[in-house]
């Protein structure tokens, strides 16, 4: 696997609606709830979990 491909796994794509849709199912959370995340944090995915993580603490 090359570097690209690593890199690739580690973000959420939302390009397309069946992605929106299999992260926003995999989080647990709606899909605007996944964009916000993304745009507050960015979209790798282990910044996404700790994010989530974080507003379940709250």
């Amino acid at each position: 696997m090359d570097d690209r491909s690593v890199r690739e796994l580690n973000r959420i794509g939302i390009k397309h609606d069946w992605e929106l849709r299999n992260w926003s199912k995999e989080f647990g959370v709606a899909p605007q709830e996944l964009k916000a995340a993304i745009a507050a944090v960015g979209s790798r995915v282990t910044d996404i979990q700790r994010y989530f993580a974080e507003q379940q603490k709250k």
